[in-house]
């Protein structure tokens, strides 16, 4: 009945779309597909064309310019490491892209993907550091592991009943970029897209600047003030659980005094306007 239009089926395209919107983490999902379908194909043989043209080399680049961007979309050579892979990134890549939403997570997973890529062929125009590669989901795993707990820094991650807290994970994160990175001097260079990702949560997403604050999920410009915010659409995500600036949640015993009066005020305005919740007249 529903999705049928004058006695036609919904067409495969919009199937296909439906399939992917349905997570809420199409990109993550289109990058996990990705790596299957090419991991796939280079056990049919075809690895040979599917890595000259999607792998990043930092020798052919930048005649082969398109590979800064392509090269999340191999899929690791062995089933274990794809498996483990898909695994980090679908944990934390799909956890960001639903926090972020499909747009702003899809420009940070480019800009990541190539920020990486540029800073080590920049590294092997050096003497001494070499040429380099990159090719798989764990370099950009592990950028997304740092950008997830610098995001959730109360958050604590169980990895195979080991409690890992934010700082082990960023830890973690930077370790798996350097490694798969190929290690050495090369792999210090892929670093920074690990130090992308900690600009841009801590600096460019929620970080503040003179007298201005970006709202979370709008991208909107607001006026930044000390003062208590009387503004009922951004109350309750500034004052519940005293998280701070920043997303960070720290206790401030003046904050949370000036929190405790603006909630006696809003009480005090709703009991004038002669207003009563429908729980305190069940109670009554």
């Amino acid at each position: 009945m529903y999705g049928d239009y004058g006695g036609r089926s919904s067409s495969a395209a919009e199937s296909v779309r439906r399939f992917f919107l349905r997570g809420g983490s199409p990109i993550t999902l289109g990058l996990i597909i990705a790596n299957v379908l090419t991991f796939f194909l280079i056990l049919s043989g075809s690895g040979q064309v599917i890595v000259q043209y999607l792998a990043f080399n930092t020798q052919t680049w930048p005649r082969l310019f398109w590979t800064f961007l392509t090269w999340p979309l191999i899929g690791a050579a062995d089933p274990l490491g794809l498996l483990f892979s898909l695994g980090w990134v679908y944990t934390f890549g799909g956890s960001l892209e639903r926090s972020w939403g499909v747009r702003v997570y899809g420009v940070c997973v480019a800009a990541a993907a190539a920020i990486v890529a540029v800073a080590m062929w920049l590294g092997s125009l050096l003497p001494g550091i070499g040429m380099g590669g990159l090719a798989g989901l764990w370099v950009l795993g592990g950028v997304m592991a740092v950008a997830w707990a610098l995001t959730n820094r109360s958050e604590v991650l169980s990895f195979f009943g080991l409690p890992l807290p934010a700082p082990a994970l960023i830890l973690a994160g930077c370790a798996v970029t350097w490694f798969h990175a190929g290690m050495g001097l090369g792999g210090m260079f892929a670093l920074a897209g690990c130090a992308a990702a900690w600009w841009y949560v801590t600096k460019g997403r929620y970080g503040s600047y003179p007298g201005f604050a970006v709202s979370r999920g709008t991208g909107a410009a607001t006026r930044r003030n000390d003062s208590p915010n009387l503004r009922f659409q951004d109350f309750g995500r500034e004052t519940a659980g005293g998280t701070g600036r920043g997303g960070r949640k720290s206790f401030s015993l003046s904050r949370w005094w000036r929190e405790r009066q603006e909630r006696k005020r809003l009480e005090a305005m709703f009991r004038r306007s002669g207003y009563t919740d429908p729980e305190e007249r069940r109670r009554n």
